[in-house]
């Protein structure tokens, strides 16, 4: 029987080392950033979309006005990234066996990556994780047993630290993908993925 996965692209945050600005706004390569990851989850085509909104929720939505995406607000936004990730994750039905958990701030994981995370996803494991050149990466697709653990979750942190004690569990996936690395914390990271983002649509 093939899984029922989700992705939850999570969009709420305030991008507070931004300077005021909404990073997942920003314009690069002609739409914005958060655009550009929706793009790339729905082309993965892995099943349901949802993106977690919070700070500036209007203009989010709008950015990503005509896609087929479904919204979740994160009323609790202010309390920072675990609130998001319990919201995405606590409106997800029974029926979910897994669900991707991608950063909206990532523009550059490629389809194709998500693609090959859904594909490795097994009811042995509790967590797959792209891996490139022996580092892990984002986004992670979590089995639903990890869902009471991530509705667990609380402050301004993911869910990371919940891979290390997976052992064997903990599925780790190869991908030829530099993206899964790069997200745009700071201006200077913005700056760098706008060059790249600007150099792929020019080809």
């Amino acid at each position: 029987m093939t899984a029922s996965l989700v992705s939850i692209i999570l969009a709420a945050g305030h991008s507070r080392r931004m300077g005021g600005h909404n990073k997942l706004l920003a314009v690069v390569a002609e739409k914005a950033m958060l655009r550009h990851v929706a793009d790339h989850v729905l082309a993965a085509d892995i099943g349901p979309v949802y993106v977690v909104t919070g700070h500036q929720a209007a203009r989010t939505r709008k950015s990503l006005c005509g896609l087929p995406v479904q919204f979740i607000h994160n009323s609790q936004h202010e309390m920072g990234l675990a609130s998001s990730v319990r919201c995405g994750i606590g409106n997800l039905s029974d029926a979910v066996d897994g669900a991707m958990i991608v950063l909206g701030d990532m523009p550059l994981v490629q389809a194709v990556t998500i693609r090959a995370l859904a594909n490795e996803f097994a009811d042995t494991c509790s967590a797959v994780v792209p891996t490139m050149n022996g580092k892990r990466g984002n986004p992670v697709l979590w089995h639903r047993r990890m869902f009471p653990a991530l509705l667990a979750l609380e402050g301004d942190q993911g869910a990371r630290h919940l891979l290390a004690d997976m052992g064997e569990s903990l599925h780790m996936c190869k991908v030829k993908d530099p993206g899964i690395f790069l997200d745009a914390d700071d201006p200077q990271a913005l700056s760098r993925i706008r060059i790249l983002l600007h150099s792929d649509s020019s080809r």
